[in-house]
């Protein structure tokens, strides 16, 4: 899966830069991707456009292929020179959603991911990963309060 800082696993933060310019407006858009099989088929964005560059708020849709499957990615958000960077609002075709924050095209800060089988992780990212204090809702609802540091080793606190 893409990251877009958008994969939708937590492989990332060592990615291969995907970029791809919006043919209607001109506005280059890069992206993060944790496999190296992936390929852009296309972006669009709908905020401004500063020295050719994706930036400020705004409407992103991206359409990646891994190898054979198209996936879309697409929301408002907030991006800086091209890369996603403060808030966004993402939804994958696949079911995946991230509500939460961007430092220059990673998952950095507070934010909620949600699997399409019903998980939820809502916590701390650091460049990419789940990294901090989270809590973790597994499908069958039960809600358990994580620790996390590059996703293992993990500590699973009670409460």
């Amino acid at each position: 899966m893409i990251w877009l800082a958008v994969s939708a696993d937590n492989s990332a933060a060592q990615g291969t830069e995907l970029c791809g310019v919006d043919p209607t407006n001109g506005a280059k858009i890069c992206i993060i991707s944790g496999d190296n099989s992936a390929s852009l088929v296309s972006v669009s964005w709908s905020g401004a456009v500063v020295n050719g560059m994706a930036d400020g708020p705004g409407n992103l849709t991206c359409v990646y292929k891994i190898p054979d499957k198209e996936t879309k990615v697409q929301g408002s958000a907030e991006m800086k020179a091209g890369k996603l960077n403060g808030k966004a609002n993402l939804k994958w075709s696949n079911g995946y959603s991230y509500d939460g924050y961007f430092q220059d095209g990673l998952r950095n800060g507070q934010g909620v991911f949600r699997w399409p089988d019903g998980i939820v992780y809502d916590g701390e990212w650091k460049n990419g990963t789940y990294d901090g204090y989270g809590v973790m809702k597994f499908a069958m609802r039960l809600p358990q309060s994580l620790t996390l540091t590059n996703w293992s080793p993990m500590t699973i606190v009670s409460g």
